[in-house]
């Protein structure tokens, strides 16, 4: 399976697809896959698990006020 469309099945960019496959990830199915990143990852580090909802720092970044 090609890792463009491993990672759009997970709802990933290409690049962290990329990141877990060197980190061990299987790619040769998407159970296996979804099943080694439930094992390896702790997804109380993701976005969708921020409290707040907060997107992350580039956009609190582009809604500060500018300093003069």
């Amino acid at each position: 399976m090609k890792i463009n469309d491993l990672a759009q099945h997970l709802g990933i960019s290409r690049q962290m697809a990329y990141r877990h496959k060197a980190r061990g990830m299987p790619t040769n199915s998407i159970e296996a896959a979804k099943e080694w990143r439930k094992r390896n990852l702790d997804f109380t580090q993701t976005k969708s698990w921020r409290i707040d909802g907060n997107p992350g720092l580039r956009i609190w970044i582009r809604t500060q006020p500018k300093i003069r």
